[in-house]
């Protein structure tokens, strides 16, 4: 691909390419080593919806089960410091989160997420209330072979992180490789998590 063309297809208003399409051996080949992640961009050029995908050796109710499990977040999803089931039904949670980022300084990071299942393998949510303006986003599990493909999107809006603001305006491609490594990283975490790694 040329420069030319790679340039134009991060500075243009993008789709995010929807991973869940591509056929599932695909995305099970281009995970073999490690997650695979799109994301969108918006009409300004801004980071839309990340989206990571990867094969997990696992069957998807041992997947689910570390994905529902809220409250263990905090041993094994980096950057969780603190999470609280404030309530849980059959249809769903609300959950509290407390994340700490320890960079030259230690950014801690607080919002409640509302989880609504959506179908027997996926799960979406919003915000209810924090400290960014907005996050959203769902996890989905798909049968594959013996195990499963796992698809995790996430929308955040890190700019509106009072610490954040200045360095993300000065430097907008920060936030691109927020979003993407955020997805790839929580991803690779569910993985190893269930894989027992």
């Amino acid at each position: 691909m040329s420069p030319l063309l790679l340039l134009a297809l991060l500075v243009a208003p993008t789709r995010a390419l929807d991973l869940g399409r591509l056929d599932p051996g695909t995305v099970a080949a281009l995970s073999a080593d490690g997650p695979v992640v799109a994301m969108a961009l918006d009409a300004r050029g801004r980071p839309g919806l990340a989206t990571a995908a990867l094969y997990v050796e696992a069957p998807p109710q041992a997947v689910w089960n570390a994905l529902s499990s809220f409250v263990d977040y905090s041993g094994w999803v980096p950057q969780v410091a603190q999470a609280e089931v404030l309530a849980a039904d059959e249809t769903g949670a609300t959950v509290a989160y407390k994340l700490a980022f320890d960079f030259f300084l230690t950014i801690h990071v607080e919002y409640t997420l509302r989880y609504r299942r959506v179908g027997p393998w996926r799960m979406e949510w919003t915000q209810v209330e924090g400290d960014l303006a907005r996050n959203e986003g769902f996890w989905e599990i798909q049968p594959w072979g013996r195990g499963s493909l796992l698809y995790y999107g996430v929308l955040a809006d890190y700019s509106s992180m009072r610490l954040l603001k200045g360095v993300l305006e000065a430097q907008p491609a920060l936030e691109l490789g927020m979003g993407a490594s955020s997805a790839a990283v929580v991803a690779r975490a569910v993985k190893e998590r269930v894989e027992g790694r």
